[in-house]
């Protein structure tokens, strides 16, 4: 039941209740014209109800609510009850049933996110976590709420008390917002640093490949011309020196050889499927150094837009 002083709407600087149209309404055949409806108002205790402007909007607001429809002749209106839809019941029923799905999932990732968020800035203190998770999920839950209550009260011509509850609304948005594309910034960074250890360690692999090669090269042309030294002129301090070049370019190799086969096996893979997500962002211009929050703030964007206005709209049916 409606709250007996329920405001129906404020029309020429006259409030009417809410009260007053439903017992005007219950007075009225299922069809009738407008002279019945402001005597009915005026029966039901409505002040002004004579007033062309107020009952105008008045009848105008029913219609919008459902409560009636407009007759077949000018003037005329009927009641809304066992007015029959063409839409079948299950159809509406399936329809309203894949939205409050739909709304549900996202404002659960929305908080999901948000929760996240406050569980990270936190710290390692649980009793601070918890205190902080609990604050955002509160804000996350009311935030729909009060969009609800905006748009019901501005639908009954209350545009100041309508401001209110957008203003909170959309301050409390303007939070989650920033929690949510705080959340995702960290998330691309953390996959574009994967990416940068990625990159140098193969960088570092194809160096030690080409080291490797050239000092064994080297030392096979230092042993060459030791061998060669001591065929014509005996082992002397040259081939000696030859020698100990070549073993000390073996050596090189060896070394760069055993760094090449321990960073072989040390390769980092993507630990998660967001390194190549922001690979794929980057190839597509969509993130990287030029415009590193484009993207999301983006998804922030969308997210917050579809967590906000999406269970608002349903829960004001």
């Amino acid at each position: 039941m409606s709250d007996q002083n329920e405001i129906f709407g404020k029309y020429n600087d006259v409030s009417v209740l809410t009260r007053h149209v439903d017992d005007a309404l219950l007075q009225l055949a299922d069809t009738f014209d407008t002279a019945e409806f402001v005597s009915a108002l005026t029966t039901a205790g409505q002040r002004g109800a004579d007033d062309e402007k107020v009952h105008q909007r008045v009848l105008q607001q029913c219609k919008r609510d459902g409560k009636i429809r407009a007759g077949a002749k000018k003037g005329k209106w009927q009641k809304a009850t066992g007015i029959k839809t063409e839409r079948p019941e299950f159809l509406k029923t399936l329809v309203l049933g894949f939205s409050v799905a739909v709304c549900l999932l996202i404002w659960g990732a929305q908080i999901a996110i948000n929760v996240r968020f406050a569980w990270e800035v936190a710290g390692a203190d649980p009793f601070f976590q918890w205190t902080m998770v609990t604050i955002m999920a509160a804000l996350d839950l009311g935030r729909p709420l009060f969009m609800a209550k905006g748009m019901h009260v501005l639908s009954r011509r209350l545009r100041r008390e309508a401001t209110l509850y957008f203003t909170i609304g959309f301050t409390l948005a303007s939070v989650s917002f920033l929690c949510s594309s705080s959340m995702l910034s960290a998330s691309f960074a953390q996959g574009q640093l994967i990416n940068i250890r990625i990159d140098k360690k193969q960088e570092t692999i194809e160096r030690l490949v080409v080291d490797a090669r050239e000092f064994r090269q080297r030392a096979i042309a230092l042993q060459a011309e030791a061998d060669e030294e001591c065929a014509h002129g005996g082992c002397g301090p040259k081939a000696r020196k030859l020698q100990k070049d070549a073993e000390a370019k073996e050596l090189q190799a060896k070394d760069a050889q055993d760094q090449l086969d321990q960073m072989s096996k040390q390769v980092e893979r993507p630990p998660e499927m967001i390194a190549g997500l922001v690979h794929a962002f980057e190839n597509m211009h969509l993130y990287g150094d030029d415009h590193k929050m484009r993207l999301p703030y983006l998804l922030a964007f969308v997210i917050e837009l579809a967590a906000l206005f999406g269970p608002g709209l349903l829960l004001r049916r």
